[in-house]
């Protein structure tokens, strides 16, 4: 018997019984480890530095089809898709690099994509941590991959409708282009129609009358035409229409136009220019048109006139007085270009 106020002995405050404490404390938080990986929905995993996989969580059952053992068991090449099993590889690449220069390994952060039984695929979030031991030395990957197939799936339909409501666009606007060209082209030569000529006559009436430019047109068309389509038929007749229109294009700048006024008629509109200008432009076309045949028809000639706009005046007084002048131009031969003529002038033959 101890003597009364001798001190008791007390099994947990011997060293005994501090490291059944840390062990009853090891076995909890273990237990606690095991329960966590067992029912989280999330897979839990570690892997070797050899890429062997050590464990796997239940959950890849519900999320892949497979046992944790079957998990296990596959080699990499069997888990990811190709463009998900080239992330893994590389990643597993530069962790063996980094342990083998004493470097410390880099976690993993990323997305990949996973076979399952029945050859669909899941896509996970999944992060991986390098477990080191006291020393530093690399003991296993402590991985989490949780499933995101839904946000992918939803990701990538979104990303399909914007392709789709961009494409849908793009082939709007070309529809819209098309229209446009439809509403403003001549169908045969590509120039502006008689639409659209008019209408960008006007507005460079109003530009001129707002800065008080000068400006001038020229109307001209294909001598004995009728005859061509006679001889050669109709087909051949739009090639000339519309090497004709190619060739006048070539020699404009960029602020003219030029378009199909009707039949074989063209006007062509010379903002900035003199009457004495564009007769010189007419006066060159005229005579590339009559120096290079046009195939089989052969040679062409053209009548033109020019006339320049006078100060406030009219669309239509301006083109009345345009086709007199290319009326003169025909009295008088044809293949020519007459100007205007000054009250009291006499026309030259």
């Amino acid at each position: 018997m101890s003597a009364i106020g001798a001190p008791r002995s007390d099994p947990d405050s011997s060293a005994d019984g501090w490291i059944g404490a840390a062990e009853r404390e090891r076995r909890l938080i273990e237990e606690r480890h095991r329960l966590l990986a067992e029912n989280a929905r999330d897979v839990i995993w570690t892997m070797a530095a050899d890429g062997t996989i050590t464990s796997v969580s239940q959950a890849v059952e519900s999320l892949r089809g497979l046992t944790p053992e079957e998990a296990m068991a596959q080699p990499i090449e069997q888990i990811h898709p190709p463009d998900s099993l080239a992330i893994s590889l590389g990643y597993f690449s530069q962790l063996v690099e980094d342990l083998r220069a004493g470097r410390p390994p880099q976690s993993f952060r990323g997305e990949l994509e996973y076979y399952c039984r029945d050859g669909s695929t899941v896509w996970m979030d999944v992060i991986a941590l390098p477990v080191l031991d006291e020393q530093g030395a690399f003991l296993e990957l402590l991985g989490v991959s949780r499933d995101i197939t839904e946000r992918k799936r939803t990701a990538l339909e979104l990303q399909q409708a914007r392709a789709d409501a961009e494409a849908a666009n793009r082939a709007l606007l070309a529809a819209n282009r098309a229209l446009e060209r439809l509403a403003t082209t001549d169908g045969l030569t590509g120039l502006w129609n008689r639409r659209e000529l008019d209408e960008r006559v006007r507005r460079e009436i109003d530009r001129a009358d707002r800065y008080g430019d000068v400006l001038s047109l020229v109307l001209f068309d294909i001598d004995h035409f009728k005859d061509v389509n006679d001889r050669f038929g109709h087909l051949a007749g739009d090639l000339v229409l519309v090497e004709l229109g190619r060739r006048v294009a070539a020699l404009l700048r960029s602020c003219d136009g030029v378009g199909r006024w009707g039949g074989e008629e063209f006007l062509v509109l010379l903002p900035r220019c003199t009457a004495g200008q564009a007769h010189q432009m007419a006066e060159r076309l005229r005579r590339r048109v009559e120096a290079e045949p046009f195939g089989v028809v052969g040679r062409v000639t053209i009548s033109s006139g020019v006339v320049q706009r006078r100060p406030l005046e009219s669309a239509e007084a301006w083109f009345h007085r345009l086709d007199q002048v290319l009326y003169r131009a025909k009295e008088l031969g044809r293949n020519r270009v007459e100007l205007e003529l000054e009250p009291g002038a006499e026309p030259q033959r």
